[in-house]
């Protein structure tokens, strides 16, 4: 694998289900991943020790989207 390497990738929700094992893939493939979550801080450092015990990279991302001016709460 490996064709996402050099790649970022936003996985909004990744702190479980859908979301986690999306971006458990994305690293998979190679991307650095930001697990967002907004208010599950616990669920989003599982999904980054899940990512990383598997060889990946990820950080959190604390972002309430969907409210005025989100995108620069990314910055």
């Amino acid at each position: 694998m490996g064709m996402l390497r050099g790649r970022t990738a936003l996985v909004t929700g990744a702190g479980r289900g859908i979301g986690r094992a999306i971006a458990c893939r994305l690293a998979g493939d190679g991307a650095l991943v930001a697990v967002h979550y907004g208010t599950d801080e616990e669920s989003a450092a599982e999904t980054v020790r899940l990512v990383t015990d598997a060889g990946g990279e990820a950080f959190p991302v604390r972002a309430p989207l969907g409210a005025p001016d989100d995108v620069s709460t990314l910055y």
